[in-house]
C-alpha cells in the first residue's frame, strides 16, 4: 500500500506544470529583445519568454558554454547573437545553430537573416542554410586605398543596408559608409556621408520602407569635448530624407565623444527610441524630438503606448508621457556633403558549421488571455503570483488525501 501512495504522490507531482516553480524565480537579465513577446535572457544562460505585462510564458537552460551576447528580435521568435548564431521559435523550440561568431544579424521581411561577421556580409535562409556571402571592397592603388570597416546590417525594403565607416585617404577623419547589397549579393550603390566631423554609427534599423542610422558626431581626438547624437534617415535609392542632431539633457564631459553611445534602439515604422549614456529620447519619422522619458536602459521596444527597458538587469515597461525636460529637446539639423565612393562587392569564403546547442525546458504555462494584459490599467492586470498560489493550495489538497488514505490502510 505504501508503494501505492507514493506512486499516487508521483503522479500528483508530474500533473502539476513545472513552470510554476521553475518560472517562479527573480532573474537578473543580461539582454532583452521585443517581437511576438519579450524575451530575455540571463547571465546563465536562461532564456525566458514573458507576455506584455511580464508575465512568464516559458524559459529554457541554454548549453552554459555557449557564448550569448544579443538577443535579436525575429518574425517569427527570437535570435541568438554572439559566439553562435541561432534561431527559436515563439515556442522556445530550437530550429537551428550555427557555430558561428557574429557581430550583427537582423531578419527580413521574407525570414531570411542578414547578417555580419568580420567584415563579410551575409545571407542565411530561414531554414538555417548560408545563401550567399561577400565582402566591400574599395578600389584604389597602395596608400590611396580607403578602409572600409562594416558595423551593422539592416534591411531596406527589397535590399540590406550595410553600414559602417570609412577612412579616406588625406583626411585623418572617420566618415559615414552607407552602402545597399540586393537579396542577390551584388552591390546596388554605395556613398560617404562627409560631416567634416569624426563620425562614429552606433545603430541601424528598418523603419517601414526607409532605414534608420543613428550614432555620434564630434571632434575626435582633436575636439572631444565636442560631441553631438545624430540620427538620418535613408530611402532605399540612397537618398538621405533628413540628418539630424539632438540636443537633449547631458552632464558636460571633456571628452564626451568617447563616452556617448547609442547603448540601444528600436524602431516600430512610425517612432524610433533610443537609449543613450546620457539619456532616452524618442522621434517620429520625420526625425522630430517627441518624448524624454527619465529614465536610463538598453531600450528593447515599444509595446502597447510603453516603452520596454532593460535596466541594471531588471526589465521595466515605461508609459510613453511627456515631461518636463522634453522641452529641453529639440533637432538640429547637420550640413553634410553626400560624396560618391568607388568599391565592389566581391563573393567571400564563408562557413557555418551546423552546431549541437543543448536546450532544456524548464517549465512553461499557457498564454494568458488577452483582456489579462492591460498595460494602460495595471491594476486589472492579473496579480504576479497568482497562479502558482492556486497550484500549490491544489497540491497540497491533493497530499492531504493521499495521506489520509495512507493512514486508513494503516489501521
Amino acid at each position: 500500500m505504501e508503494r501505492q501512495v507514493f506512486s499516487f504522490l508521483l503522479v500528483v507531482a508530474l500533473l502539476l506544470p513545472p513552470s510554476n516553480i521553475a518560472l517562479g524565480q527573480d532573474w537578473a537579465f543580461k539582454d532583452v529583445a521585443v517581437s511576438d513577446g519579450i524575451y530575455a535572457i540571463t547571465e546563465n544562460n536562461t532564456l525566458v519568454k514573458l507576455t506584455k505585462s511580464l508575465e512568464p510564458l516559458w524559459a529554457l537552460e541554454l548549453q552554459r558554454n555557449a557564448y550569448i551576447e544579443r538577443l535579436i528580435p525575429s518574425n517569427d521568435g527570437v535570435l541568438l547573437l554572439g559566439g553562435l548564431l541561432a534561431k527559436l521559435d515563439g515556442n522556445g523550440t530550437l530550429l537551428w545553430a550555427k557555430n558561428l561568431s557574429v557581430e550583427d544579424a537582423e531578419p527580413l521581411p521574407n525570414g531570411d537573416i542578414a547578417l555580419l561577421t568580420d567584415n563579410v556580409v551575409g545571407r542565411i535562409s530561414r531554414n538555417g542554410r548560408i545563401l550567399w556571402a561577400t565582402k566591400i571592397l574599395p578600389n584604389g592603388t597602395n596608400e590611396r586605398t580607403p578602409r572600409v570597416e562594416v558595423r551593422f546590417v539592416a534591411p531596406l525594403r527589397e535590399a540590406i543596408l550595410v553600414v559602417g565607416t570609412i577612412s579616406l585617404p588625406d583626411d585623418p577623419k572617420s566618415h559615414l559608409f552607407l552602402g545597399t547589397l540586393s537579396l542577390n549579393g551584388s552591390l546596388l550603390w554605395a556613398k560617404v556621408i562627409n560631416t567634416s566631423y569624426h563620425d562614429s554609427p552606433d545603430t541601424a534599423h528598418s523603419m517601414g520602407n526607409y532605414a534608420l542610422v543613428a550614432g555620434v558626431y564630434g571632434g575626435g581626438s582633436d575636439a572631444p569635448w565636442i560631441a553631438d547624437y545624430f540620427a538620418l534617415k535613408v530611402s532605399p535609392d540612397g537618398k538621405i530624407e533628413w540628418f539630424n542632431s539632438y540636443m537633449c539633457p547631458k552632464g558636460e564631459n571633456w571628452d564626451a565623444f568617447w563616452t556617448m553611445r547609442i547603448q540601444g534602439a528600436f524602431c516600430n515604422g512610425e517612432v524610433c527610441a533610443f537609449d543613450t549614456t546620457t539619456g532616452t529620447f524618442i522621434i517620429n519619422s520625420e526625425g522630430e524630438p517627441l518624448e524624454y522619458p527619465n529614465v536610463s536602459g538598453k531600450v528593447a521596444g515599444i509595446m502597447n503606448d510603453s516603452l520596454v527597458l532593460l535596466s541594471k538587469g531588471t526589465i521595466l515597461t515605461v508609459p510613453l508621457r511627456q515631461n518636463g525636460e522634453t522641452e529641453k529637446c529639440y533637432a538640429l539639423k547637420i550640413h553634410f556633403r553626400d560624396e560618391p565612393v568607388d568599391v565592389r562587392a566581391v563573393p567571400a569564403e564563408f562557413k557555418a558549421p551546423d552546431l549541437h546547442l543543448s536546450v532544456v525546458k524548464l517549465g512553461e504555462r499557457s498564454e494568458p488571455k488577452k483582456e489579462d494584459e492591460k498595460l494602460d490599467n495595471p491594476q486589472e492586470t492579473e496579480p504576479k503570483g497568482k497562479n502558482y498560489y492556486g497550484i500549490a493550495l491544489t497540491a497540497l489538497a491533493l497530499v492531504g488525501i493521499a495521506l489520509m488514505v495512507f493512514r486508513k490502510t494503516k489501521r
